[in-house]
């Protein structure tokens, strides 16, 4: 939801909708961070903490936390 905005996102949505790339046989994303590159969970943070709890954040690690926000 972070690009929706973007003139390139707009563009491209389009462009897919109208069917001038063909089909989309894969989609590749980037949203680059450094947020829990260090073990912040052992800092006392609270939200890096059941972030990277699997038993709290569910099965989607990164996927599920951040990966939203490349839609």
């Amino acid at each position: 939801h972070n690009y929706t905005a973007y003139p390139m996102v707009r563009q491209a949505r389009e462009m897919v909708a109208k069917g001038q790339l063909g089909d989309i046989r894969i989609v590749q994303s980037e949203y680059p961070q450094d947020w829990l590159t260090e073990d912040l969970a052992a800092t006392g943070q609270k939200q890096a903490a059941w972030r990277s709890d699997p038993k709290q954040a569910g099965a989607g690690g990164a996927l599920g936390d951040i990966g939203t926000h490349a839609y």
